[in-house]
């Protein structure tokens, strides 16, 4: 995945099939999809454990 920002919008791609189109979103929206993921985690995946002292 290749991911291209500006300040108005963010455009994503399949690196592996750069001919073909684009998705654009707008950049707020992109944002906060990314804070969502990284908020809740991917599934399946369990949260990072704080180091042990």
């Amino acid at each position: 995945m290749e991911i291209a920002t500006a300040p108005t919008h963010t455009r994503v791609r399949d690196s592996k099939a750069p001919g073909r189109a684009a998705l654009a979103f707008p950049a707020g929206a992109f944002a906060a999809f990314l804070a969502e993921i990284k908020r809740a985690g991917s599934p399946g995946r369990q949260a990072p454990q704080p180091a042990a002292q």
